[in-house]
């Protein structure tokens, strides 16, 4: 599926054929005119300056005191990116099962969530993926800002 957002070099390949085209012939219908011609000709032949050296600034790690619901929405985000995983790569059984988690381990959101009586349809994430993705929480809330701004790598 094709997406309707193109890509920035799409972007720039069909706006230097849409200048370029205009080069060869003037339109006779549009109610342009005709661009200075150096300007453009900067622009398409410009490359991508080196972006500049960032300090680097190291993630910091909040300690997650996470409420129940909190806690809850996590399981079930990490059990949706566990299910992600194992659809998409072609994994073996002990990666499987290193990855996904038992019944028992299921908070009651998963439970509600679970339309298929009888049947666990929802993916439940093992003890070391739950604490990893926590830890990653703690990590995204310690650099908060950090993140919105731009200055964590």
């Amino acid at each position: 599926m094709k997406s309707p957002v193109p890509l920035a070099r799409a972007f720039k390949y069909a706006l230097r054929m849409i200048i370029l085209a205009q080069f060869f012939r003037a339109s006779k219908r549009g109610t342009y005119h005709i661009d200075d011609a150096v300007h453009l000709a900067e622009f398409i032949s410009s490359r991508p300056k080196d972006s500049q050296m960032h300090d680097v600034v190291e993630a910091e790690s909040v300690e997650t005191n996470l409420s129940p619901k909190e806690a809850e929405s996590l399981l079930y985000l990490s059990g949706y990116i566990v299910r992600s995983v194992i659809k998409k790569n072609k994994l073996c059984d002990i990666c499987t099962i290193a990855l996904k988690g038992t019944e028992e381990t299921k908070g009651r959101l998963l439970a509600l969530k679970n339309y298929v009586e009888g049947k666990q349809s929802l993916c439940v994430p093992s003890g070391p993926v739950s604490t990893l993705l926590r830890e990653a929480e703690g990590y995204f809330r310690g650099s908060e800002k950090e993140l919105m701004e731009g200055s964590v790598t």
